[in-house]
């Protein structure tokens, strides 16, 4: 749940957005031009840059050994990356008063009865391992979400307005294209694990999934254009009702959706 922090940012007060982020109330940035370019704006492009680097070198795929255990430096570097970012994060929440006290139940009872329930059932936690990685997806385009919000802030608009057009569109922009592209199916493997459980019905739905491939990219692309169109309408009607529009914003929301197309 420490994923929510640019989420409960974006529904913070303005004074305390300030203070937390110590940025000046007439800069457009969070933090400050340098940062924000470094570490919000820049690093979906940065991504994409390096993962084609990854795709094309065979050095990330050679054999290490760590632990006793045979990994690559692709999965190793990635896996000091991920759980990093997690292990850094907590702080960034539990520790963080103004956060912490915005979902005190998120971050403390709700953890502890999932660890007891997965430790207590294993129904409970093949099932909690299934539904982290569709979380997972969830909550990526739930952060870029929060950092465009408060660019919106940043920018004086009301935290209201277009809220529930962003929140659409981020998730349009960043689950759309695993529904609708190739990586589905590698989103389905987790399924497999309901196999140790005999179960049959949840066995069923990768290949569901698969069968209907076509339907889905068809629906997301549909879809997803007529959402477009009516997100640049509506941005539209609140231009002309005083809405400020953010270019730190448009090149967050541009750059992220690109690169996950």
């Amino acid at each position: 749940m420490a994923h929510d922090e640019p989420v409960a940012l974006a529904q913070a007060p303005i004074e305390e957005l300030e203070e937390y982020w110590h940025a000046p109330a007439e800069s457009p940035y969070i933090v400050s031009r340098g940062y924000d370019w470094l570490w919000f704006l820049a690093p979906p492009l940065l991504a994409l840059l390096l993962g084609g680097w990854v795709s094309s070198s065979s050095l990330p795929y050679e054999a290490v050994v760590v632990g006793g255990q045979d990994l690559t430096w692709r999965t190793l570097l990635l896996g000091i990356l991920i759980h990093g970012h997690l292990f850094a994060v907590v702080f960034r929440s539990h520790a963080n008063p103004t956060i912490f006290k915005t979902f005190p139940l998120r971050f403390v009872l709700v953890p502890l009865l999932l660890c007891g329930a997965m430790n207590l059932s294993l129904w409970v936690m093949v099932s909690a391992s299934v539904l982290g990685t569709f979380w997972d997806v969830y909550h990526s385009g739930a952060q870029t979400f929060g950092f465009a919000r408060i660019y919106d802030r940043k920018a004086g608009n009301d935290p209201a307005v277009g809220r529930r057009l962003d929140a659409w569109l981020n998730q349009l922009l960043y689950a759309g294209p695993i529904l609708a592209g190739a990586s589905l199916m590698s989103h389905m493997d987790d399924f497999e694990a309901f196999e140790e459980l005999g179960d049959v019905l949840f066995l069923q739905v990768p290949p569901f999934m698969d069968s209907n491939r076509a339907f889905l990219t068809w629906a997301v692309v549909g879809g997803g254009a007529l959402f477009l169109g009516y997100y640049l309408l509506a941005y539209r009607r609140l231009v002309a009702q005083g809405y400020r529009v953010s270019m730190l914003k448009v090149y967050l929301l541009l750059s992220t959706g690109a690169v996950s197309i």
